[in-house]
Protein backbone atom coordinates (compact mmCIF):
# COMPACT_ATOMS: atom_id res chain seq x y z
CA UNK A 1 0.00 0.00 0.00
CA UNK A 2 1.06 3.36 -0.58
CA UNK A 3 2.05 5.96 1.23
CA UNK A 4 -1.32 7.92 0.06
CA UNK A 5 -3.10 4.89 0.60
CA UNK A 6 -2.26 4.71 3.85
CA UNK A 7 -3.10 8.23 4.58
CA UNK A 8 -6.81 7.47 3.42
CA UNK A 9 -7.08 4.59 5.50
CA UNK A 10 -5.96 6.93 8.22
CA UNK A 11 -9.03 9.61 7.75
CA UNK A 12 -11.21 6.79 6.87
CA UNK A 13 -10.34 5.38 10.39
CA UNK A 14 -11.07 8.67 11.96
CA UNK A 15 -14.21 9.76 10.27
CA UNK A 16 -15.21 5.93 11.26
CA UNK A 17 -14.67 6.61 14.89
CA UNK A 18 -16.49 9.66 15.04
CA UNK A 19 -19.30 8.25 13.23
CA UNK A 20 -19.58 5.84 15.40
CA UNK A 21 -22.71 4.91 18.10
CA UNK A 22 -22.28 3.79 21.02
CA UNK A 23 -23.56 0.49 22.33
CA UNK A 24 -27.47 0.79 24.34
CA UNK A 25 -26.63 0.91 27.70
CA UNK A 26 -26.65 -2.58 29.95
CA UNK A 27 -26.24 -4.31 26.12
CA UNK A 28 -23.10 -6.92 26.80
CA UNK A 29 -20.23 -7.62 24.24
CA UNK A 30 -19.34 -10.60 22.29
CA UNK A 31 -15.63 -10.13 21.72
CA UNK A 32 -13.40 -12.29 19.62
CA UNK A 33 -9.66 -12.45 19.43
CA UNK A 34 -7.74 -12.88 16.09
CA UNK A 35 -4.28 -13.95 15.93
CA UNK A 36 -3.07 -12.26 12.88
CA UNK A 37 0.17 -14.79 12.47
CA UNK A 38 -2.50 -17.65 12.19
CA UNK A 39 -4.70 -16.45 9.55
CA UNK A 40 -1.22 -15.78 7.57
CA UNK A 41 -1.01 -19.72 8.24
CA UNK A 42 -4.41 -20.65 7.61
CA UNK A 43 -3.81 -18.70 4.13
CA UNK A 44 -0.19 -20.46 3.32
CA UNK A 45 -2.27 -23.57 4.37
CA UNK A 46 -5.11 -23.06 1.42
CA UNK A 47 -3.33 -21.96 -1.33
CA UNK A 48 -3.98 -18.12 -0.53
CA UNK A 49 -2.85 -14.86 0.70
CA UNK A 50 -4.57 -13.47 3.67
CA UNK A 51 -4.38 -10.06 2.76
CA UNK A 52 -6.69 -7.24 2.30
CA UNK A 53 -9.72 -9.03 0.85
CA UNK A 54 -9.43 -12.20 3.60
CA UNK A 55 -9.12 -9.54 5.92
CA UNK A 56 -12.08 -7.79 5.39
CA UNK A 57 -14.05 -10.53 4.50
CA UNK A 58 -12.78 -11.75 7.61
CA UNK A 59 -14.47 -8.44 9.60
CA UNK A 60 -17.63 -9.24 8.07
CA UNK A 61 -17.75 -12.64 8.83
CA UNK A 62 -18.04 -11.71 12.70
CA UNK A 63 -19.79 -8.77 12.56
CA UNK A 64 -22.71 -10.85 10.70
CA UNK A 65 -22.20 -13.25 13.94
CA UNK A 66 -23.08 -10.60 16.48
CA UNK A 67 -19.18 -9.78 17.28
CA UNK A 68 -18.99 -6.21 18.81
CA UNK A 69 -15.44 -6.35 19.36
CA UNK A 70 -12.16 -7.57 17.53
CA UNK A 71 -9.25 -8.07 19.45
CA UNK A 72 -6.64 -7.97 16.60
CA UNK A 73 -3.04 -9.63 17.47
CA UNK A 74 -0.06 -8.03 15.99
CA UNK A 75 2.34 -9.94 18.38
CA UNK A 76 4.19 -12.61 17.09
CA UNK A 77 6.79 -14.21 19.37
CA UNK A 78 9.09 -11.58 19.14
CA UNK A 79 7.52 -9.53 16.50
CA UNK A 80 5.05 -7.63 14.89
CA UNK A 81 2.28 -8.46 12.10
CA UNK A 82 1.59 -4.26 11.31
CA UNK A 83 4.14 -2.00 9.62
CA UNK A 84 6.56 -0.88 12.88
CA UNK A 85 9.40 1.31 12.96
CA UNK A 86 10.02 0.14 16.42
CA UNK A 87 9.11 -3.50 16.58
CA UNK A 88 10.90 -6.36 14.72
CA UNK A 89 8.07 -6.68 11.68
CA UNK A 90 7.53 -10.33 10.61
CA UNK A 91 8.79 -9.73 7.29
CA UNK A 92 9.02 -13.14 5.58
CA UNK A 93 12.72 -13.60 6.14
CA UNK A 94 14.51 -15.65 8.86
CA UNK A 95 11.47 -18.01 9.62
CA UNK A 96 11.96 -21.73 10.47
CA UNK A 97 7.82 -22.01 9.76
CA UNK A 98 7.13 -21.57 5.89
CA UNK A 99 3.72 -21.03 7.26
CA UNK A 100 4.28 -17.40 7.90
CA UNK A 101 6.34 -16.83 4.75
CA UNK A 102 3.47 -14.87 3.02
CA UNK A 103 3.85 -12.08 5.67
CA UNK A 104 6.71 -10.30 3.81
CA UNK A 105 4.49 -9.94 0.82
CA UNK A 106 1.64 -9.04 2.74
CA UNK A 107 2.88 -6.10 3.76
CA UNK A 108 4.17 -4.94 0.91
CA UNK A 109 0.82 -5.08 0.00
CA UNK A 110 -1.17 -3.20 2.62
CA UNK A 111 -0.65 -2.77 6.42
CA UNK A 112 -3.25 -5.54 8.00
CA UNK A 113 -4.00 -3.56 10.98
CA UNK A 114 -4.78 -0.44 9.51
CA UNK A 115 -6.94 -2.68 7.10
CA UNK A 116 -8.85 -4.41 10.12
CA UNK A 117 -9.29 -1.16 11.71
CA UNK A 118 -10.81 0.65 8.90
CA UNK A 119 -13.34 -2.32 8.32
CA UNK A 120 -14.50 -2.70 11.66
CA UNK A 121 -15.01 1.09 11.71
CA UNK A 122 -16.67 0.91 8.28
CA UNK A 123 -19.70 -1.71 10.09
CA UNK A 124 -19.59 0.03 13.50
CA UNK A 125 -17.57 -2.65 15.45
CA UNK A 126 -14.83 -2.07 18.36
CA UNK A 127 -11.45 -3.02 17.05
CA UNK A 128 -9.04 -3.50 20.13
CA UNK A 129 -4.86 -3.88 19.16
CA UNK A 130 -3.97 -6.66 20.74
CA UNK A 131 -0.12 -7.18 22.22
CA UNK A 132 1.59 -9.62 24.59
CA UNK A 133 4.14 -8.86 27.23
CA UNK A 134 6.08 -11.92 28.15
CA UNK A 135 6.04 -13.39 24.58
CA UNK A 136 9.21 -12.08 22.67
CA UNK A 137 10.49 -15.53 21.88
CA UNK A 138 10.46 -17.74 19.19
CA UNK A 139 12.71 -19.73 16.62
CA UNK A 140 12.49 -17.62 13.42
CA UNK A 141 10.44 -14.94 15.36
CA UNK A 142 13.13 -13.14 17.58
CA UNK A 143 12.78 -9.86 18.32
CA UNK A 144 15.70 -7.88 17.52
CA UNK A 145 15.38 -5.49 20.67
CA UNK A 146 16.15 -8.06 23.15
CA UNK A 147 18.57 -10.21 20.56
CA UNK A 148 20.71 -7.07 21.63
CA UNK A 149 19.56 -7.47 25.23
CA UNK A 150 19.39 -10.70 26.76
CA UNK A 151 19.72 -9.40 30.62
CA UNK A 152 16.52 -7.93 30.51
CA UNK A 153 15.29 -11.52 29.93
CA UNK A 154 13.75 -12.69 33.28
CA UNK A 155 17.37 -14.00 34.95
CA UNK A 156 18.30 -17.10 37.21
CA UNK A 157 19.33 -16.35 40.84
CA UNK A 158 23.04 -15.47 41.33
CA UNK A 159 23.48 -14.80 37.59
CA UNK A 160 25.20 -11.67 36.96
CA UNK A 161 24.93 -9.25 33.83
CA UNK A 162 28.28 -8.23 32.20
CA UNK A 163 29.83 -7.16 29.07
CA UNK A 164 26.58 -4.40 29.47
CA UNK A 165 27.33 -0.81 28.22
CA UNK A 166 26.36 0.79 31.32
CA UNK A 167 25.57 -0.41 34.70
CA UNK A 168 22.04 -1.46 35.30
CA UNK A 169 19.77 0.02 37.98
CA UNK A 170 20.41 -2.41 40.85
CA UNK A 171 23.87 -4.04 40.07
CA UNK A 172 25.49 -3.17 43.45
CA UNK A 173 22.14 -5.30 45.58
CA UNK A 174 22.21 -7.89 42.33
CA UNK A 175 26.06 -8.70 42.97
CA UNK A 176 25.41 -8.86 47.32
CA UNK A 177 22.65 -10.87 46.73
CA UNK A 178 25.09 -13.04 43.87
CA UNK A 179 27.51 -13.78 46.87
CA UNK A 180 24.52 -15.03 48.89
CA UNK A 181 23.18 -17.93 46.09
CA UNK A 182 24.26 -21.70 45.05
CA UNK A 183 23.78 -21.89 40.96
CA UNK A 184 24.22 -25.06 41.38
CA UNK A 185 27.79 -25.46 40.16
CA UNK A 186 27.09 -23.42 36.68
CA UNK A 187 28.41 -19.91 35.67
CA UNK A 188 27.59 -16.30 37.87
CA UNK A 189 28.16 -15.11 35.15
CA UNK A 190 25.38 -13.84 31.95
CA UNK A 191 27.58 -14.42 29.02
CA UNK A 192 29.71 -17.55 30.42
CA UNK A 193 26.44 -19.14 30.97
CA UNK A 194 25.22 -18.13 27.65
CA UNK A 195 28.32 -19.85 26.26
CA UNK A 196 27.86 -23.09 28.55
CA UNK A 197 24.57 -23.10 27.54
CA UNK A 198 23.14 -23.25 31.04
CA UNK A 199 20.16 -21.66 30.52
CA UNK A 200 20.61 -18.16 32.79
CA UNK A 201 17.09 -16.70 32.05
CA UNK A 202 14.00 -16.90 30.46
CA UNK A 203 13.83 -16.21 26.99
CA UNK A 204 10.69 -13.94 26.10
CA UNK A 205 10.37 -13.15 29.52
CA UNK A 206 11.66 -10.02 30.34
CA UNK A 207 12.04 -7.74 33.57
CA UNK A 208 9.45 -4.38 33.13
CA UNK A 209 12.10 -3.19 35.79
CA UNK A 210 14.15 -1.95 33.40
CA UNK A 211 13.43 1.51 32.25
CA UNK A 212 14.50 0.53 28.82
CA UNK A 213 12.48 -2.16 28.42
CA UNK A 214 9.06 -0.41 29.45
CA UNK A 215 10.39 3.05 27.28
CA UNK A 216 10.52 -0.18 24.28
CA UNK A 217 7.29 -1.02 24.87
CA UNK A 218 5.51 2.40 25.07
CA UNK A 219 7.43 3.30 21.68
CA UNK A 220 4.97 0.62 20.62
CA UNK A 221 1.80 1.80 22.54
CA UNK A 222 2.28 5.39 21.03
CA UNK A 223 2.75 3.76 17.26
CA UNK A 224 -0.09 1.39 17.86
CA UNK A 225 -2.13 4.33 18.81
CA UNK A 226 -1.57 5.95 15.82
CA UNK A 227 -4.05 3.46 14.09
CA UNK A 228 -6.85 4.59 15.93
CA UNK A 229 -8.34 1.52 16.92
CA UNK A 230 -10.54 1.78 20.31
CA UNK A 231 -7.94 1.01 22.55
CA UNK A 232 -4.73 -1.70 23.33
CA UNK A 233 -5.10 -5.07 24.73
CA UNK A 234 -2.35 -6.21 26.97
CA UNK A 235 -2.19 -9.83 27.48
CA UNK A 236 -0.06 -10.12 30.41
CA UNK A 237 0.16 -14.26 31.11
CA UNK A 238 0.32 -15.49 27.56
CA UNK A 239 3.85 -17.15 26.27
CA UNK A 240 5.88 -19.45 23.93
CA UNK A 241 8.64 -19.85 26.36
CA UNK A 242 8.27 -22.49 27.72
CA UNK A 243 9.66 -24.68 24.87
CA UNK A 244 13.06 -23.41 25.73
CA UNK A 245 14.98 -25.58 27.98
CA UNK A 246 16.00 -24.14 31.67
CA UNK A 247 17.49 -25.48 34.51
CA UNK A 248 15.43 -28.20 35.89
CA UNK A 249 15.71 -28.40 39.94
CA UNK A 250 12.86 -26.63 41.73
CA UNK A 251 11.64 -27.45 44.76
CA UNK A 252 12.74 -30.78 46.31
CA UNK A 253 11.25 -32.61 47.39
CA UNK A 254 8.55 -31.42 45.51
CA UNK A 255 10.26 -30.76 41.80
CA UNK A 256 7.37 -28.32 40.93
CA UNK A 257 8.52 -25.31 38.80
CA UNK A 258 11.56 -24.36 38.18
CA UNK A 259 10.62 -21.01 37.14
CA UNK A 260 10.37 -20.03 40.56
CA UNK A 261 14.61 -19.45 39.90
CA UNK A 262 14.00 -16.93 37.84
CA UNK A 263 13.19 -13.15 38.00
CA UNK A 264 16.04 -12.05 39.90
CA UNK A 265 16.54 -9.32 38.12
CA UNK A 266 18.85 -6.21 39.20
CA UNK A 267 15.67 -3.30 39.98
CA UNK A 268 13.83 -6.33 41.86
CA UNK A 269 16.41 -7.43 44.01
CA UNK A 270 17.58 -3.58 45.04
CA UNK A 271 13.62 -2.75 45.56
CA UNK A 272 13.07 -6.05 47.74
CA UNK A 273 16.16 -4.90 50.02
CA UNK A 274 15.02 -1.48 49.84
CA UNK A 275 11.67 -2.42 51.27
CA UNK A 276 12.50 -5.29 53.73
CA UNK A 277 16.00 -4.64 54.13
CA UNK A 278 16.95 -7.73 53.50
CA UNK A 279 17.90 -10.21 50.16
CA UNK A 280 14.77 -11.68 48.02
CA UNK A 281 13.69 -15.42 49.45
CA UNK A 282 15.19 -17.95 47.43
CA UNK A 283 14.61 -21.75 48.45
CA UNK A 284 17.51 -23.99 48.13
CA UNK A 285 17.71 -27.36 45.78
CA UNK A 286 17.19 -29.18 48.88
CA UNK A 287 14.33 -27.24 50.48
CA UNK A 288 11.65 -29.50 52.63
CA UNK A 289 9.30 -26.42 52.91
CA UNK A 290 6.03 -26.81 51.68
CA UNK A 291 4.45 -25.57 49.18
CA UNK A 292 2.57 -23.34 50.37
CA UNK A 293 4.49 -19.19 49.64
CA UNK A 294 5.83 -17.84 52.73
CA UNK A 295 5.42 -14.12 53.74
CA UNK A 296 8.44 -13.14 52.01
CA UNK A 297 7.85 -15.12 49.22
CA UNK A 298 4.76 -13.14 48.44
CA UNK A 299 6.24 -9.64 49.15
CA UNK A 300 9.06 -11.08 46.58
CA UNK A 301 6.12 -12.06 43.97
CA UNK A 302 4.51 -8.59 44.28
CA UNK A 303 7.73 -6.73 43.92
CA UNK A 304 8.14 -8.08 40.73
CA UNK A 305 4.29 -7.46 40.03
CA UNK A 306 5.08 -3.98 41.23
CA UNK A 307 6.98 -3.03 38.07
CA UNK A 308 4.24 -4.38 35.96
CA UNK A 309 2.22 -1.60 37.34
CA UNK A 310 4.58 0.73 36.65
CA UNK A 311 4.75 -0.04 33.21
CA UNK A 312 0.79 -0.73 32.53
CA UNK A 313 0.05 2.95 34.20
CA UNK A 314 2.20 4.70 32.09
CA UNK A 315 1.13 2.64 28.59
CA UNK A 316 -2.75 3.92 30.08
CA UNK A 317 -1.75 7.18 30.47
CA UNK A 318 -0.71 7.47 26.90
CA UNK A 319 -3.74 5.29 25.58
CA UNK A 320 -6.05 7.55 27.78
CA UNK A 321 -4.68 10.57 26.95
CA UNK A 322 -5.76 9.63 22.87
CA UNK A 323 -9.30 9.10 24.74
CA UNK A 324 -8.72 4.54 24.01
CA UNK A 325 -9.42 2.25 26.38
CA UNK A 326 -7.23 -0.28 27.92
CA UNK A 327 -7.60 -3.83 27.86
CA UNK A 328 -5.95 -6.54 30.23
CA UNK A 329 -6.06 -10.45 29.98
CA UNK A 330 -5.18 -13.06 32.98
CA UNK A 331 -6.08 -16.03 34.41
CA UNK A 332 -8.04 -16.47 37.11
CA UNK A 333 -6.46 -17.88 40.28
CA UNK A 334 -9.52 -20.71 40.59
CA UNK A 335 -9.02 -22.00 36.72
CA UNK A 336 -5.34 -22.02 35.62
CA UNK A 337 -4.59 -25.05 34.03
CA UNK A 338 -1.32 -23.55 33.23
CA UNK A 339 -0.10 -22.67 36.93
CA UNK A 340 -3.10 -23.51 39.10
CA UNK A 341 -3.53 -21.09 41.70
CA UNK A 342 -1.40 -18.09 39.87
CA UNK A 343 -2.83 -15.69 36.96
CA UNK A 344 0.08 -16.44 34.14
CA UNK A 345 1.77 -19.23 32.73
CA UNK A 346 4.33 -20.85 34.70
CA UNK A 347 7.27 -19.19 32.69
CA UNK A 348 6.63 -15.99 34.57
CA UNK A 349 6.71 -16.95 37.76
CA UNK A 350 4.87 -16.34 40.71
CA UNK A 351 4.62 -12.68 39.63
CA UNK A 352 1.43 -10.64 41.32
CA UNK A 353 -1.17 -9.80 38.90
CA UNK A 354 -2.04 -6.25 41.00
CA UNK A 355 -5.56 -6.05 39.22
CA UNK A 356 -7.30 -4.20 42.14
CA UNK A 357 -4.51 -1.64 41.89
CA UNK A 358 -5.10 -1.14 38.52
CA UNK A 359 -8.77 -0.93 39.18
CA UNK A 360 -8.72 1.82 41.85
CA UNK A 361 -6.38 4.33 40.13
CA UNK A 362 -8.05 3.84 36.38
CA UNK A 363 -5.52 2.41 35.22
CA UNK A 364 -7.95 -0.64 33.33
CA UNK A 365 -11.38 -0.36 31.21
CA UNK A 366 -11.62 -4.15 30.70
CA UNK A 367 -10.25 -7.70 32.17
CA UNK A 368 -10.84 -10.30 30.45
CA UNK A 369 -10.39 -13.28 32.09
CA UNK A 370 -8.61 -16.01 30.27
CA UNK A 371 -9.51 -19.78 31.00
CA UNK A 372 -7.65 -20.48 27.52
CA UNK A 373 -8.53 -23.95 25.28
CA UNK A 374 -10.25 -26.54 25.63
CA UNK A 375 -12.83 -25.46 28.55
CA UNK A 376 -15.14 -22.72 29.52
CA UNK A 377 -14.77 -20.14 32.08
CA UNK A 378 -18.66 -19.90 32.85
CA UNK A 379 -18.83 -22.51 36.37
CA UNK A 380 -15.84 -20.89 37.45
CA UNK A 381 -17.43 -17.60 37.23
CA UNK A 382 -20.03 -18.13 39.16
CA UNK A 383 -18.69 -20.74 41.77
CA UNK A 384 -15.84 -18.58 42.14
CA UNK A 385 -14.46 -14.74 40.14
CA UNK A 386 -17.89 -13.23 39.85
CA UNK A 387 -17.71 -12.48 43.51
CA UNK A 388 -14.10 -11.91 43.54
CA UNK A 389 -14.01 -9.29 40.38
CA UNK A 390 -17.08 -7.72 41.40
CA UNK A 391 -14.42 -5.17 42.97
CA UNK A 392 -13.22 -4.24 39.54
CA UNK A 393 -16.70 -4.18 38.38
CA UNK A 394 -18.00 -1.60 41.21
CA UNK A 395 -14.83 0.85 39.92
CA UNK A 396 -16.29 0.71 36.46
CA UNK A 397 -14.25 -1.83 35.10
CA UNK A 398 -16.04 -4.42 32.10
CA UNK A 399 -15.20 -8.09 32.83
CA UNK A 400 -15.52 -10.63 29.63
CA UNK A 401 -15.50 -14.18 30.37
CA UNK A 402 -14.21 -16.69 28.10
CA UNK A 403 -16.25 -19.14 25.73
CA UNK A 404 -13.71 -21.86 24.07
CA UNK A 405 -14.07 -22.22 20.47
CA UNK A 406 -10.75 -24.20 19.80
CA UNK A 407 -12.41 -26.89 18.21
CA UNK A 408 -12.38 -29.69 21.44
CA UNK A 409 -13.52 -29.79 25.01
CA UNK A 410 -11.82 -31.71 27.25
CA UNK A 411 -11.78 -30.06 30.04
CA UNK A 412 -15.04 -29.24 31.26
CA UNK A 413 -15.54 -29.35 34.66
CA UNK A 414 -19.33 -31.08 34.07
CA UNK A 415 -19.82 -32.70 30.65
CA UNK A 416 -23.00 -33.26 29.24
CA UNK A 417 -21.02 -35.82 27.69
CA UNK A 418 -17.95 -38.60 28.26
CA UNK A 419 -14.68 -35.79 27.39
CA UNK A 420 -13.13 -35.15 24.90
CA UNK A 421 -15.90 -33.68 23.16
CA UNK A 422 -14.65 -32.78 19.09
CA UNK A 423 -16.32 -30.07 17.09
CA UNK A 424 -14.98 -32.68 14.27
CA UNK A 425 -16.59 -35.90 15.79
CA UNK A 426 -19.45 -34.40 17.66
CA UNK A 427 -20.84 -31.04 15.99
CA UNK A 428 -24.11 -30.42 17.54
CA UNK A 429 -22.98 -31.10 20.99
CA UNK A 430 -20.00 -28.86 20.10
CA UNK A 431 -22.03 -26.46 19.05
CA UNK A 432 -24.70 -26.61 21.77
CA UNK A 433 -22.06 -26.18 24.50
CA UNK A 434 -20.94 -22.61 22.64
CA UNK A 435 -24.13 -21.62 22.36
CA UNK A 436 -25.30 -23.03 26.03
CA UNK A 437 -22.25 -21.30 27.18
CA UNK A 438 -22.77 -17.86 25.83
CA UNK A 439 -26.03 -17.94 26.87
CA UNK A 440 -25.17 -18.43 30.45
CA UNK A 441 -22.55 -15.76 30.33
CA UNK A 442 -24.66 -13.21 28.60
CA UNK A 443 -27.43 -14.38 31.74
CA UNK A 444 -24.51 -13.88 34.55
CA UNK A 445 -23.29 -10.64 35.64
CA UNK A 446 -20.26 -10.16 33.38
CA UNK A 447 -20.23 -7.69 31.01
CA UNK A 448 -19.56 -9.86 27.77
CA UNK A 449 -17.84 -13.07 26.21
CA UNK A 450 -14.72 -13.61 25.13
CA UNK A 451 -14.04 -16.13 22.15
CA UNK A 452 -10.85 -17.56 21.23
CA UNK A 453 -9.70 -17.42 18.30
CA UNK A 454 -10.58 -16.67 14.67
CA UNK A 455 -8.31 -19.54 13.12
CA UNK A 456 -10.31 -21.44 10.56
CA UNK A 457 -13.48 -21.03 12.60
CA UNK A 458 -16.96 -22.62 10.54
CA UNK A 459 -20.06 -20.96 9.90
CA UNK A 460 -22.04 -23.47 11.85
CA UNK A 461 -19.43 -22.05 15.09
CA UNK A 462 -20.49 -18.71 14.86
CA UNK A 463 -24.17 -19.46 13.97
CA UNK A 464 -24.11 -21.15 17.52
CA UNK A 465 -22.45 -17.80 18.68
CA UNK A 466 -25.01 -16.17 16.98
CA UNK A 467 -27.92 -18.54 18.44
CA UNK A 468 -26.91 -18.24 22.10
CA UNK A 469 -26.12 -14.48 22.49
CA UNK A 470 -30.02 -14.14 20.97
CA UNK A 471 -28.95 -12.25 17.70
Amino acid sequence: MSKNADSLVSSQNMRAQESRTERPPGQKVLALGVDYADQIYHGYSGGYLYAEEKIRELIQTLKNAGIDEVYWRVSAGGKVTCRSKVMTVMDGSGLTNPGFSPSGVILKQCDPLAVAVDEAHRLNMRLFVYITLFDFYYPGLESEFFEKHPEYWSRLAGVLADNVRQELPGAKEAAEFSETVSTGGYSKLLTVGEKQGTSPYVRGVPSYGYPEVREHLLAQVRELIGYHADGIYFDVSRSHSGIFPILTYGWYPQWTSPYLKYGYNEPEIARYKQLYGKNPPLRGITSLQSLEETEDEKNWNDVRGYFLSVFLRQAAEEVHRAGKKVAVAFSPTTYNDFQPGTYTRQQLGRIEIQWRKWAEDKTIDIIRLNVDHRKEGYEDWENYSAATYKYAQDRGVKVYVDCAISGSFDMLKNPPAPLPILESKQPQLYYQIVSETTRKILGSAADGVFYYEAGGNTKSLYDAIRRGAGR
